[in-house]
């Protein structure tokens, strides 16, 4: 279901939290889309939003915004237990839809937003920014050329401190803390962006296994405040502690459709992380992605590892930190794709989020 009117595809999005942080400004910055409607649960951040970003409408109520006739779009930028209520209504209302992860809470939801977006012929996408990442893109170009040969092992580790540090979010409790709602590493955050990039890099996932857990079992709860993506510190007031069963570590393993192991180790709970590596390892040669994302390269017949500069056709390279440019490059090709302008897409669609939830439910123990 591509758009017939010519003009920017117009836009309304629903959250402001992730949405008023990321979402909104990298539409801001896309021409080919322009916002006509945000929608928040406080009407005042909806309308603090509006202003800022030069958008016509602010509401908060969210029906209102998907049953408006000037909306192309809707994006759904909510904690993950409206995904499937907003994303659902969205699409029977005659919308594409853009959602952050994951697509719904649980496999079975999931597969029923992803069946009735091809029933509606409608143009779907996750938040899946890293695979705009310019390296990212190169290790899947030079993977496809067969610069390793035929895979054997893929190592994968994501070690943060995020929940150990009291500037950020996750070290409070919310709904990154509860399991139900989908808020652990790999119900919702880093482990599906990690899934969603091997798959992009080597290819399907079969055989998969592995185990989650939880290192921190309390965490320190905040007053609530008006902006959820304000700034915390040590002297953040406490009011008191709840319980936390959301996953913060996983241990994943699999098999490649194509051949190849893979290991895949993420936690955002322990002190002095290594940050983000990835090991590739085939017959004919060898990559390393480090965590200063710089990519080192060797073939069989070479020496030790040397480092491989990213060609410029790849992206450039502030995208490599840029969150906001990615998600410009990520909505624009999105609304190439509605105006049925582009003839396949980089972007994750709904497909890939059920596919990464698919793959996460294998280890979660209730997902």
């Amino acid at each position: 279901m591509s758009s017939n009117r010519s003009g920017p595809v117009r836009a309304g999005v629903i959250g402001t939290g992730f949405g008023g942080a990321i979402v909104l400004p990298a539409l801001h910055a896309t021409p080919e889309i322009e916002v006509t409607a945000v929608c928040s649960a406080r009407l005042g951040r909806a309308q603090a939003a509006a202003a800022k970003y030069g958008v016509p409408t602010a509401l908060d109520d969210a029906e209102q915004l998907i049953g408006r006739n000037d909306v192309d779009l809707v994006l759904v930028c909510t904690p993950p237990a409206l995904h499937e209520q907003l994303s659902r209504a969205a699409l029977q209302a005659g919308h594409h839809v853009f959602s952050t992860k994951p697509l719904a809470t649980t496999v079975a939801a999931a597969r029923g937003l992803n069946a009735l977006a091809r029933e509606h012929d409608a143009v779907t996408a996750m938040d899946f920014d890293n695979r705009y990442v310019p390296v990212r893109r190169y290790m899947r170009h030079l993977i496809a050329d067969g610069y390793v040969g035929e895979l054997r092992c893929v190592l994968a580790t994501v070690m943060w401190g995020l929940a150990t540090d009291p500037t950020t979010r996750l070290y409070y409790w919310g709904w990154t803390s509860l399991r139900e709602q989908s808020g652990g590493i790999l119900g919702a955050s880093l482990g599906l962006h990690q899934i969603d990039l091997l798959r992009y890099t080597f290819g399907e996932i079969e055989e998969i296994g592995g185990t989650a857990t939880t290192l921190i079992h309390t965490k320190p709860v905040h007053p609530p405040d008006e902006d959820e993506w304000g700034q915390l510190g040590p002297h953040t007031p406490i009011i008191g502690t709840r319980a936390v069963d959301a996953e913060d570590m996983v241990v994943l393993h699999g098999r490649f459709a194509a051949g190849g192991v893979l290991s895949l180790t993420v936690s955002w709970s322990i002190h002095h992380g290594s940050g983000v590596r990835l090991e590739t390892y085939g017959s004919d040669g060898t990559l390393v992605l480090d965590a200063s994302g710089r990519l080192f390269g060797a073939r069989s017949t070479n020496g030790g590892l040397e480092e491989l500069r990213v060609p410029e056709a790849f992206g450039e390279p502030h995208l490599a930190t840029d969150h906001i440019a990615r998600f410009g490059l990520l909505l624009s090709d999105v609304a190439a794709t509605i105006r049925g302008e582009a003839d396949e897409t980089s972007f994750a669609t709904f497909a890939d989020g059920l596919r990464a939830r698919e793959i996460a439910a294998e280890v979660l123990p209730s997902a």
